[in-house]
């Protein structure tokens, strides 16, 4: 992706995350509806759909030169702005994962003598 586009294509990422951020409420409420083993079959239905997009909509980039070997590239990604994209994201998704979690401030041993 081009550099000056970088921040629309993390932001569609983030955005195709956020639906699954409330996946333990969707999974319990599979679960008392019907089945846990329900929520598995969702996890591979969606899979499935993903892996039908990928084989009928996917195209390859062309090659504009003939030297376009694996060394060129790894030449050309940005290892730095995938990693920061990365840490971001899933620092996103901790905070909310955790955020309404209470945690207890005392040691997790306390010997009473």
């Amino acid at each position: 992706m081009p550099v000056k586009d970088r921040a629309k294509y993390v932001g569609l990422v983030v955005l195709t995350i956020l639906p699954f951020c409330p996946s333990v409420i969707y999974a319990q409420l599979i679960a008392q509806a019907s089945n846990w083993r329900y929520n598995g079959i969702l996890i591979g239905v969606w899979n499935f759909i993903g892996l039908l997009l990928v084989i009928f909509c996917y195209k390859d980039p062309s090659r504009l030169t003939e030297d376009y070997t694996a060394r060129h590239v790894l030449r050309e990604v940005d290892y730095i702005g995938g990693l920061l994209s990365t840490i971001g994201i899933t620092c996103f998704m901790m905070g909310l994962q955790w955020g309404a979690s209470q945690v207890s401030l005392e040691p997790p041993f306390v010997y009473n003598r």
